[in-house]
């Protein structure tokens, strides 16, 4: 999880298309097939079927808030 926000924040510093596209692309190389389609799906912000309109409804300081408690926890299906 840690490394996935780093990715994010990572990807959202820079405004170079390649260089966002690189560093998902390394992201998502680097962790197993079944994560890497699971943290696609988030990276597109759009983890709902487009027809549904359902929202996450989790904001940026909820996710750093509860960030530390994923810190040591591999992703589980």
């Amino acid at each position: 999880m840690r490394t996935f926000a780093e990715t994010a924040d990572r990807i959202a510093a820079t405004t170079k298309k390649l260089e966002k596209t690189a560093l998902l692309a390394d992201y998502l190389k680097s962790i197993p097939v079944e994560d890497a389609a699971v943290s696609a799906v988030f990276f597109s912000g759009r983890p709902f079927p487009v027809w549904e309109e359902t929202t996450l409804q989790v904001g940026g300081t909820l996710l750093w808030r509860i960030g530390p408690s994923f810190r040591d926890e591999p992703m589980r299906n």
